[in-house]
């Protein structure tokens, strides 16, 4: 082992300043839509079985979203699943820091990558419960003996994550310890319940948007092709255009040199080939994994770094459960100065995007809410855009109104069918809005919006089931130095009133 007892009281430092620090960001953190979504539909369903049914077109297991259904019959605050979301980062720099073979180097700069220490950290999505149950797997793996039954319920947990978590548990399948004489029919039975409860959740229904706007001819272009090339590089040195104030999911040397990006990155995508030479498994693990991040990127059109961290942490598990093979670690310099010049990405990546989300409001949603509790709105309906809404929502103790989705505080995937973007897209805004405004009581509504509205058109007339009304819109107090684009948020008072008679 690399890290003797003489180490540990500065183990113990690391993991306290890691600890500290999460808990300090997630206090400086506003969630976003995709935050908002998972902890809506758990707290706002009304039972246990109608959250599953509306998790249907999610595309990804529910156990993240199943954990937030119970701490929601706790607290409908935010803050509760930021709390739960931060003890999971920190449980899984624990195994880690305390008991991984890794020398002090590697676990001083570790856990301050992008990472670990903003994307999985700060950002309370279901990536961080995943690593948290991949690296106690490799920790179990690890053991002289090793629980057989115990190892196939966390494989199985695993596979309940994520998608991508889904293809990890499976690719971990090869490092299962084996011995003769050992009983596997209730360990497989287990982990085969787990997949398939996972598969279950995974396969969309048919009328999910993933499933009718699917283009394979779009996935498969040189467009396509030349965006998932970059992703070894955003994998590994996610370091953000820094001159960007909307900085998440840039990337600097990108920006910069987009053709040596991709070559770059192509090299990086090489390189675990000679660095787990002679290790067949460690190759399949990784590319496998990397086959899945990139085929989920082209399906979406688009790199996200919280699919690339994936591919991240895989090879830092794959690099504790190989590290007895790659001995002497230390005195192999290429090793050292690949694993560094990664780690260094990391911390670069890790404090920019740290300190930006301390500086600024990552969703300007709390700030809104906050403004709205002002006694001169109350008693007032506020009125969303669907999905968009979702972190307003989340703070807010009254209900947000969303016109295409009555009733609930979390949207639907389903409803973004070919009608409805074709209306999106031929429908006039103003026209829109009064179709779905005119069935509520009220006359007067705070709208918000995500873009300033153009209101040089007046008067602003418009006709709803062949009755004149006039929309009367006064601007109100725009919040938008968010750093996550699409969360800024402008309100404006509205009055709806008949123009019959003038």
């Amino acid at each position: 082992m690399e890290s003797p007892k003489t180490h540990t009281p500065w183990l113990w430092l690391l993991f306290l300043t890691y600890a500290t620090l999460v808990f300090l960001g997630l206090l400086r953190h506003e969630i976003w839509m995709d935050e908002a979504h998972h902890w809506l539909i758990p707290r706002d369903s009304p039972s246990f079985v109608a959250m599953l049914g509306n998790l249907r077109y999610e595309g990804h297991p529910g156990l993240w979203n199943i954990l937030l259904y119970g701490l929601a019959r706790m607290s409908r605050e935010v803050w509760a699943m930021q709390l739960l979301h931060g003890v999971i980062a920190i449980g899984t720099m624990y195994w880690v820091l305390l008991k991984s073979p890794f020398p002090l180097w590697v676990k001083a700069l570790f856990p301050f990558g992008y990472f670990t220490m903003f994307e999985y950290a700060l950002i309370s999505r279901n990536y961080a419960l995943a690593f948290l149950l991949a690296f106690t797997i490799v920790q179990l793996i690890k053991k002289e003996h090793c629980s057989l039954i115990n190892l196939a319920i966390l494989l199985a947990l695993l596979a309940n994550t994520h998608l991508l978590g889904f293809c990890l548990s499976l690719l971990l399948l090869l490092y299962v310890p084996y011995k003769k004489g050992h009983s596997v029919l209730v360990p497989v039975l287990i982990y085969l319940g787990g997949l398939a409860l996972a598969v279950w959740q995974i396969i969309p229904p048919g009328d999910h948007p993933m499933v009718t706007g699917l283009d394979s001819a779009r996935l498969f272009s040189w467009e396509s092709i030349k965006k998932v090339m970059l992703v070894f590089n955003e994998t590994f040195l996610p370091v953000h255009d820094f001159q960007r104030h909307h900085f998440w999911h840039t990337n600097w040397l990108e920006t910069q040199h987009i053709n040596f990006a991709r070559g770059l990155s192509i090299v990086l995508g090489l390189l675990p080939l000679w660095f787990f030479r002679k290790r067949p498994k460690s190759w399949l693990v990784f590319y496998g994994m990397a086959g899945a991040v990139l085929l989920l990127s082209a399906l979406k059109g688009v790199n996200y770094e919280r699919f690339h961290g994936f591919l991240f942490m895989t090879f830092f598990l794959l690099l504790w459960l190989e590290y007895a093979h790659l001995q002497p670690f230390r005195d192999s310099k290429w090793r050292v100065l690949f694993v560094g010049g990664i780690l260094v990405g990391q911390l670069l990546g890790g404090l920019h995007a740290y300190v930006q989300d301390w500086r600024f409001p990552f969703s300007e949603s709390e700030n809104v809410a906050t403004f709205l509790q002002a006694e001169a709105y109350q008693g007032l309906p506020v009125i969303g855009g669907y999905c968009f809404g979702e972190p307003l929502q989340a703070y807010l103790p009254q209900t947000l109104r969303y016109p295409e989705q009555a009733g609930e505080s979390f949207c639907r995937w389903e409803i973004f069918s070919e009608s409805y973007l074709k209306e999106l897209q031929t429908e006039d805004y103003y026209s829109r809005l009064l179709r779905y405004f005119m069935p509520y009581e009220n006359s007067q509504a705070i709208l918000v919006s995500h873009q300033a509205l153009d209101l040089s058109e007046e008067p602003l007339l418009r006709t709803y089931q062949a009755q004149s009304y006039q929309l009367l819109l006064r601007p109100l107090p725009a919040f938008t130095n968010n750093l996550k684009q699409m969360e800024a948020y402008y309100l404006y008072h509205l009055e709806v009133m008949s123009s019959e008679g003038e």
